[in-house]
């Protein structure tokens, strides 16, 4: 499935780097929109194994490899290989436990191995490798002195898998031998299933041919159903001797050598010789990151990850975190609106509904969530009863009129009104009030109003039987 964000993030420039004993190989390849291409292969002896590090250095300067992402690798030679069988296939499970699940197979102590795995079988059979961290410290230093820190580190076994399951035809599952030498010793795996079925590091390369044999019987004993069709060399092949006719020659199968880029598309640009079977591995190491179905195997783990995987992990897990909190807090502040406008609805509701009971208790019957509805309809139809009295103006009801002047009268609770009455634009107002002060409060209200002109105090008397002070207003609606 296309996944932009993975491409954006995919490194565009991958190194396969094989660095062994008195050989250095790498391939660079380019990750463009086409897929993987090979944009530069190299490969260099090196006389002196004590100037090991320092031919590195100028290996990569003369040719010019682009480091952006780097995968190296260790001989399987060096590493503790098993077979282990769990009725766990979860990877995550797994990798909990696989370390202790190898412990009882190797010498010395688990602590001292760093340990990786391929994800399980059908059959729950997980190959795991072991390389102890004498020799991934002493690899990294090497690489370190070079100028390089290496994103991933696997084993040679690895990655001849990678490259035979890149390459191999569609369906392509019948068992396949591939022979590796690396100019001390050899390494025969089976791939069957698409999957290392078996595994067996050899030392003296000059006995190859037996010791293929020899590997094959072995596997028979394991797979007696099963029968390896097809044998493919790589690596640092004698000089003194046609190995692939000699292995033909000793199993009976058809032997060739192996050349996985006679395809299309694998040279990058311009002109590049197909590479020849030195180059297997480090193109291996190279197409790791082109393929994201594959689980790498590799050995920078515990206090081997790289710095910047480390950063870049902790902060990715810093964000995740953060945005988690931030939607969990928007979530509770939006629930919690909700709820307090639901509440504040709910009180709104009860509220129109006291009023709409005190003020029209003939109504009956209040559907709930209708209160307001309902009180408008009841207003309405009250309006309409006294639209006769609307004479006085063509602009304004009679009871807006009245409902102005109830405002204006009720912000002093010491006035009384005792009497209203409205002709045309006349209006008279007789009340009582407890002292003249509140009759000159009342009349700079009016006067202040827009509504109202023309506004006379009639009279203001103090009524001593009353114990009030009556006040008689006359005034006129504005038009």
């Amino acid at each position: 499935m296309f996944n932009p964000l993975k491409d954006f993030l995919k490194p565009k420039y991958v190194l396969g780097l094989l660095v062994s004993e008195g050989f250095i190989a790498a391939v660079q390849v380019f990750n463009g929109a086409k897929g993987p291409e090979i944009e530069k292969a190299a490969s260099r002896e090196v006389s002196n194994p004590e100037a090991l590090q320092e031919a590195l250095q100028a290996f990569l300067e003369e040719e010019d490899l682009k480091a952006e992402r780097v995968i190296s690798c260790l001989p399987s030679s060096q590493a503790f290989l098993r077979e282990i069988n769990l009725t766990v296939s979860n990877p995550k499970v797994v990798e909990k436990i696989i370390k202790f699940q190898l412990e009882p197979y190797v010498p010395g102590s688990i602590e001292e191995m760093v340990v990786d795995f391929l994800n399980p079988g059908a059959d729950g059979s997980i190959p795991c490798f072991g390389m102890e961290k004498k020799h991934l410290a002493a690899h990294l230093a090497l690489l370190a002195g070079a100028g390089l820190d290496p994103d991933v580190v696997t084993l040679d076994g690895a990655a001849l898998l990678h490259l035979y399951l890149s390459a191999a035809a569609e369906g392509a599952d019948e068992p396949v031998a591939l022979v590796y030498l690396d100019g001390a010793g050899t390494l025969v795996e089976i791939v069957y299933g698409k999957r290392p079925d078996f595994i067996r590091v050899l030392g003296d390369g000059a006995r190859a041919p037996e010791q293929v044999a020899d590997t094959l019987r072995l596997y028979k004993l394991k797979r007696p159903e099963t029968t390896v069709k097809e044998i493919l060399i790589s690596g640092r092949l004698p000089q003194d001797m046609d190995l692939v006719e000699a292995i033909g020659s000793k199993t009976g199968i058809k032997t060739s050598l192996w050349q996985p880029l006679g395809d299309p598309g694998a040279q990058g640009q311009g002109s590049l010789t197909p590479l020849g079977p030195e180059m297997s591995v480090p193109l291996g190491l190279a197409l790791y990151a082109a393929e994201p179905n594959l689980r790498v195997v590799n050995l920078r783990k515990e206090e081997f990850l790289p710095r910047g995987h480390m950063d870049l992990r902790k902060l990715f897990l810093f964000s995740a975190s953060a945005l988690l909190l931030l939607a969990i807090l928007l979530t509770l502040s939006v629930y919690q609106k909700v709820f307090y406008l639901e509440k504040q609805d709910q009180a709104l509701q009860e509220e129109i509904g006291q009023v709409f009971a005190q003020s029209f208790p003939e109504a009956g019957r209040i559907i709930k969530g209708r209160e307001l509805a309902q009180l408008e309809q009841m207003i309405a139809a009250e309006t309409a009863r006294y639209q006769g009295l609307d004479e006085a103006t063509a602009r304004e009801k009679t009871l807006d009129v009245l409902l102005k002047l109830t405002r204006i009268v009720a912000e002093d609770p010491e006035v009384q009104i005792d009497n209203l009455s409205l002709e045309a634009k006349d209006i008279r107002l007789d009340g009582r009030t407890a002292s003249f002060e509140a009759v000159d409060r009342l009349t700079g209200r009016l006067t202040k109003a827009d509504d109202f002109k023309n506004i006379k105090l009639v009279g203001a008397k103090m009524d001593r039987r009353e114990n009030a002070v009556t006040f008689n207003f006359a005034l006129e609606k504005n038009e």
